[in-house]
């Protein structure tokens, strides 16, 4: 059997979905097949189930989505600024053209998701897992991966600058056209594949983790 490709699965949406009108999130409230548009902004539920499901324009900033549970799902054009989705599970999920300035996943598992042109500055990553994650032409600046442990991640053309990798484990990640300068904990990407034009960024990154300085005066104290 063939080794699978690196990318992220596509979500398996079902081919007809009801329109769900506005409404207060609930704990436990069950998305399934659904067609979502509106306005919960700053919300609390608890442990919901989205299946199968499409959520377009809606906006979700300051929401609570604790243990939210999301699978084989487009999210498209949502505003999640702030919003927490701690200890949430996604799999075969993708996020696109979203601003997610400041979301919290922190604990999340990601399984086979997408983040496509979409802002995640200031994102909390810190201690996700899973596999087959890919962020494409993603606003990533001071975004937070502290520990986590993600399979063939994949950052292509984003913006990484001050991003923070300490302790992380990202076998096989790929960052190819992303922007590297002050990135944090530059010497725990084991095994990470570059292009050519990412060499010195990433080089200098790693010497300010090892504490190597760079100074031609011979004489400097």
């Amino acid at each position: 059997m063939a080794a699978r490709s690196v990318a992220p699965l596509p979500p398996r949406l079902q081919r007809a979905l009801t329109a769900v009108e506005p409404g207060h999130l609930v704990d436990g409230l069950d998305w399934d097949g659904v067609d979502v548009a509106g306005d919960f902004s700053g919300q609390w539920a608890r442990a919901m189930e989205i299946t199968g499901s499409r959520i377009s324009g809606a906006r979700f900033t300051g929401s609570n989505l604790d243990r939210v549970r999301i699978r084989d799902t487009v999210i498209d054009s949502c505003d999640f600024s702030g919003a927490r989705l701690v200890d949430a599970a996604l799999v075969r999920v993708e996020f696109r053209a979203c601003r997610m300035s400041a979301i919290d996943l922190a604990g999340a598992r990601l399984s086979d998701v997408l983040f496509s042109e979409t802002k995640l500055d200031h994102a909390n990553f810190a201690m996700v897992s899973g596999d087959h994650v890919r962020f494409d032409h993603a606003q990533m600046e001071a975004s937070n991966f502290y520990a986590a442990k993600v399979a063939d991640a994949q950052y292509f053309d984003c913006d990484l600058t001050a991003t923070e990798l300490s302790q992380s484990d990202l076998a096989g990640v790929r960052l190819h056209g992303s922007t590297l300068e002050g990135l944090k904990g530059a010497g725990d990407l084991h095994g990470a594949v570059i292009d050519s034009g990412q060499v010195l960024p990433l080089a200098l990154a790693m010497f300010g983790a090892l504490g190597i300085e760079i100074d031609d005066d011979r004489e400097a104290p």
